[in-house]
């Protein structure tokens, strides 16, 4: 990221009223490629809008928390663990 982006990325912090968080922009994409992962976007479609050239790349979003591990095995046709 050149300068000129870097200054556009903490004005628009500033404009949202994040200037005095640590923000970066790297934090921002992997947020971004999370939450699409989270909400049910298939890797393939994430892989390609985050520019990556191997989906092997973009599995580095897919990991997950207990609480999301959970909630799959519960949503099993058995009702999950009893």
């Amino acid at each position: 990221m050149g300068a000129g982006h870097y200054r556009l990325f903490r004005r628009l912090l500033k404009r949202a009223g994040l200037e005095d968080t640590a923000v970066t922009p790297h934090q921002l994409r992997h947020a971004f490629a999370t939450y699409l992962i989270r909400g049910g976007v298939d890797i393939a479609t994430v892989s390609e809008l985050m520019g990556h050239s191997n989906i092997s790349t973009t599995s580095i979003y897919l990991h997950t928390d207990p609480t999301t591990k959970r909630a799959a095995v519960e949503r099993l046709p058995w009702g999950g663990p009893g």
